[in-house]
């Protein structure tokens, strides 16, 4: 990516897999300029749908956190005004951006965000043989997590 783009990096946590069912419990986003961290939001979002088992066990995330989180439509509303227009970049980002998409469509609000997919951009251009988990991605390109 040229140094140039303007962009905001997402990871989103949900109860599920089910765009229609499951909710969002975890925002996380990053807004980049001209390849600098300019700004950054995270929230808990509280949940009308319990955190399963395997859920919690993956991500941390309790339905005890959860109580103290922002309300879905507030969390929502402050994630659109922190992407503004921007396109969105993330690993699996395409799964992440259904669930933006469905609260846009029940509110009736339009959204059309260019997606950049980590995931499927290594799908394409790495080896078969190379993981395409985040974290061997990381490892192949010498990126350190923070």
């Amino acid at each position: 990516m040229s140094e140039a783009w303007n962009y905001t990096v997402i990871d989103l946590e949900m109860t599920g897999l089910d765009v229609k069912k499951d909710r969002l419990i975890e925002i996380g986003a990053v807004k980049v300029r001209k390849g600098q961290v300019v700004d950054t939001f995270g929230t808990l979002v509280r949940s009308k749908v319990p955190v399963p088992d395997h859920v919690t066990k993956l991500t941390g995330i309790t339905n005890e956190m959860l109580a103290e989180g922002m309300p879905e439509d507030e969390a929502m509303e402050k994630l659109m005004d922190f992407l503004q227009q921007d396109a969105i970049v993330g690993h699996n980002v395409t799964f992440d951006y259904r669930f933006v998409k469905q609260w846009a469509v029940n509110r009736k609000i339009p959204l059309e965000l260019d997606a950049f997919d980590t995931l499927q951009l290594a799908r394409k251009l790495l080896p078969g043989e190379q993981p395409k988990k985040l974290e061997n991605l990381c490892e192949y390109f010498g990126i350190q997590r923070e």
